[in-house]
């Protein structure tokens, strides 16, 4: 063997060793791969690779899942299209709830009668404030008020007026004319969709002459009575509209109670005439009365304002005391001008009298004569008084003609009992307010306080109904 095979030889085995020296040395800067585990199917443990200190920790951390949390549904709140039906109801009721605040605010400031800031006027005619978005056939929900113990409506309770009154035929005094209503005839006037018509004239006739002419009330219904009239017994009556761009005839036998006369198209509009008037006695017994009633009114007037319907209206009144005092009757005619009626009202005084009669004959017949009632306007009357009328004399037109005059002009005549009345005045007051299909009220008077509220409260209820009746009719 040469020295180079020798050579040759040793180089191989130094090399050999030197590579297992290497292989037999742990990896610098290199991992050491970890043993497998090795799973036996059906073991209920693992062989797992001792951990070692030089493995290396991993640079990112593996995501852990989370439980997932539903979040609770928030419902979104329904917004509605623009110019949609409940767009604009949306915006009505936010005007409405604006508009309440601002008079809630305005109710709180100090008034005076020459300037009253929540009721505002325009020359000739009262301007009521509607809530913005409001028709005129939509009304505000007002309760009715509470009204006096002894409240009657008498043509609600038609037969227990008929009993009431029967007996004053044989007993009644001399200033008192019995008016026999049980014969009473009812005329209906309505349009052709049934709506009824306020303020339509009606002609009764016999052989072709007319022996009654009255108007329709706000509730489209007209009444007359054959036994004061100039009627012939067992006659029919021929009835028909005048005044009216349509007419509507119709024929009403002896035996029959009532007759509907149905006009073609439609008969009345959006808008509400209403004229208001004040029949007061101002004798020395009704100080109490009129020291509240400017008050009361005011207050009366601003409920009704507050109902939201749009209303022209027109108030006036009629002082009346006794023969031989200062004046007999004194008139305050149909205004627009709500200040300046008030301030004449505030100048009224209660002086005279003296005996258990008053002049209400001649003030009533002055507030149905000479007061300017406007043709077609929904007409209320209101009596304030404690006494009964004096016995006619020469020329005087009784309250009772009174009334029929009232039935036949559409006016509602409601009476006001003042505390103190004797049962005169109560058969004259009620026969009143029966005829021209109004109510009766006994007024206890009180403290100031509460006789004022008592006055609002009585005035506003017939003034609400009236103006819920043209309201009902227009929808």
């Amino acid at each position: 063997m040469s020295r180079y095979e020798n050579r040759s030889g040793s180089f191989s085995l130094l090399a050999l060793l030197a590579l297992l020296a290497l292989t037999a040395l742990p990896s610098c800067g290199q991992k050491q791969a970890p043993k497998p585990t090795a799973k036996v199917t059906g073991a209920a443990t693992t062989d797992k690779a001792p951990a070692t200190k030089s493995a290396a920790r991993p640079l990112v951390k593996p995501a852990v899942a989370k439980p997932a949390v539903a979040k609770p549904a928030v419902a979104k709140p329904a917004v509605a299209k623009p110019g949609s039906e409940a767009d604009q109801r949306a915006k009505i009721e936010a005007a409405r709830a604006a508009a309440r605040k601002r008079w809630d605010e305005e109710r709180n400031k100090p008034e005076k009668v020459g300037d009253i800031t929540l009721i505002k006027r325009k020359v000739g005619a009262w301007q009521h404030r509607v809530l913005p978005g409001t028709p005129t056939k939509v009304t505000r929900q007002i309760p009715d008020p509470k009204r006096p113990k002894g409240t009657t409506d008498d043509n609600a309770n038609f037969a227990a007026f008929s009993r009431y009154i029967e007996p004053w035929k044989k007993k009644a005094p001399a200033q008192f004319k019995y008016l026999k209503v049980s014969d009473q005839r009812l005329i209906k006037v309505v349009d052709v969709k049934g709506v009824a018509v306020p303020m339509a004239v009606i002609d009764v006739a016999q052989a072709g002459k007319v022996v009654w002419r009255a108007r329709t009330f706000g509730d489209g219904r007209m009444y007359f009575y054959p036994s004061m009239i100039k009627s012939e017994p067992g006659q029919p009556w021929a009835v028909g509209t005048v005044e009216l761009a349509s007419r509507a005839r119709g024929v009403l036998a002896p035996d029959a109670k009532e007759l509907t006369l149905k006009l073609p198209g439609t008969q009345h509009t959006a808008s509400m005439q209403y004229d208001i008037a004040v029949v007061v006695d101002t004798t020395a017994s009704m100080a109490p009365v009129l020291k509240v009633l400017r008050n009361s009114l005011l207050s009366a007037l601003k409920r009704l304002d507050a109902i939201g319907v749009k209303i022209d209206l027109k108030i006036g009144a009629v002082a009346y005391r006794d023969q031989g005092e200062d004046y007999l009757t004194k008139m305050l005619d149909m205004s627009g001008d709500l200040n300046a009626f008030l301030r004449e009202m505030s100048a009224l005084k209660a002086s005279g009298g003296g005996d258990a009669e008053d002049a209400l004959d001649q003030g009533l017949n002055v507030a149905l004569t000479g007061l300017t009632w406007r043709r077609t306007s929904a007409k209320t009357l209101f009596i304030l008084t404690d006494a009964p009328p004096k016995p006619a004399i020469a020329g005087d037109i009784e309250h009772t003609s009174s009334a029929i005059r009232a039935a036949a002009l559409g006016i509602r005549v409601h009476s006001l009992a003042i505390e103190g009345h004797n049962e005169r005045a109560t058969l004259s007051l009620r026969q009143l307010s029966q005829m021209s299909r109004g109510w009766f009220f006994p007024i206890p008077k009180g403290a100031a306080a509460s006789l004022e509220k008592t006055l609002a409260n009585a005035m506003f209820g017939r003034l609400k109904a009236e103006v819920d009746g043209w309201t009902k009719i227009r929808k």
